[in-house]
């Protein structure tokens, strides 16, 4: 038995003189040739007159013919032994080649080949080609690879025809971003689990609950305001500090509870914007809460100059007077005020505007 030569065929036959092509995928078979020679040899080796050999190559399924030259008993007997080409069929599509425009890849070895499935610049037929080539998932065309790019913000790779040069962003992150600043000034949005900025059409209703697409909770922004009494409230106020606790583990379990030495609990752990910046962040307990508000600070990289803080570095996260704190108010609110503040003072440092509708616009260079 012998095996057809296509690599992407690899059927098993019964060699035969009359056996030129493959039955499954049409490529020609060198063994019909090979037949014909084995079959003529012994003849020729018992002595047989050279002619008689080539005149029965000629007649037989190999298709060679023969050609006398010249006249007499030497010339005459001078013969030139030319086999006819055999069909070619295309390795990748089955076409029928005409004329010598037969191909090989030199990447994988695919033979024939036909114009139509062989890239002579390129030097690399179809199947190769496409396996150099990317999806794009922008517009869903397949782009060669040394003509994309990574996205510095949701890291997908994507055809340099959307490329944002100035950020490295692709193009679909950028006009995410401008929908957030948009969102943030008609205050549109909330806050996921993770501290990004989420609009309306990032999240869904799932049982009466706000989650993102990923099945993270969101809290909604609410308006604020603070109060003010006397006492160090979690050591007179066990069930307080446990509803504290609760709060911030359902939306940001990533933060941690600690102890400063005057007594004063806090949070802290990391916020990671929309576009991908980290802060450390302070949320710090008065002793008086839940009738005075946590301050937040944000300590590395810690800000030098800002609208909106004050110079000892805290935020200023509401108005006093706009009764948007409560008592029954947590710490896990006070932290998406904290991510959406972030959000609108990375906005301002872009654009010089401010997102959200406030009225202060005292530019604040900080000493903490």
């Amino acid at each position: 038995m012998a095996i057809c030569p296509n690599p992407d065929c690899s059927k098993e036959y019964e060699p035969s003189p009359d056996y030129l092509f493959c039955d499954q995928c049409r490529s020609p078979l060198s063994q019909g040739l090979l037949a014909t020679q084995e079959t003529s040899s012994p003849a020729a080796s018992a002595g047989e007159d050279p002619l008689a050999v080539a005149g029965a190559i000629s007649g037989g399924s190999g298709g060679g013919r023969t050609i006398g030259i010249g006249e007499g008993t030497v010339a005459g007997r001078d013969v030139i032994i030319q086999n006819t080409v055999q069909e070619s069929f295309c390795a990748i599509g089955g076409e029928r080649i005409y004329g010598d425009r037969v191909f090989r890849c030199p990447e994988c070895n695919r033979s024939p080949l036909c114009d139509k499935h062989f890239d002579p610049v390129r030097s690399l037929c179809d199947r190769c080609q496409e396996a150099k080539t990317i999806p794009c998932p922008i517009c869903d065309q397949r782009v060669p690879a040394d003509q994309t790019f990574t996205c510095g913000r949701c890291h997908r790779i994507a055809g340099n025809d959307h490329l944002d040069a100035e950020r490295n962003w692709c193009t679909e992150c950028v006009d995410h971003w401008a929908g957030i600043v948009e969102a943030m000034d008609k205050d549109q949005v909330g806050i996921s689990q993770d501290f990004t900025v989420v609009t309306r059409d990032d999240v869904k209703l799932d049982k009466g609950v706000l989650r993102t697409k990923d099945d993270k909770a969101v809290a909604t922004i609410k308006e604020n305001t603070w109060y003010v009494r006397r006492h160090q409230w979690h050591t007179v106020k066990p069930k307080l500090l446990q509803r504290e606790q609760q709060a911030m583990r359902r939306f940001y379990p990533n933060l941690e509870m600690d102890k400063a030495p005057d007594g004063d609990l806090y949070w802290k752990g990391s916020v990671t914007t929309w576009i991908g910046n980290e802060y450390e962040i302070m949320l710090r307990y008065p002793h008086r809460f839940p009738f005075a508000p946590p301050q937040a600070f944000v300590m590395n990289p810690k800000i030098k100059q800002s609208r909106h803080i004050y110079p000892d570095g805290h935020l200023c996260l509401f108005h006093t007077d706009d009764k948007a704190w409560s008592s029954d108010t947590t710490a896990a609110t006070v932290m998406t005020w904290v991510s959406l503040w972030l959000h609108c003072y990375e906005a301002w440092k872009e654009s010089g505007v401010w997102p959200r509708q406030e009225a202060d616009d005292l530019l604040i260079t900080t000493d903490y």
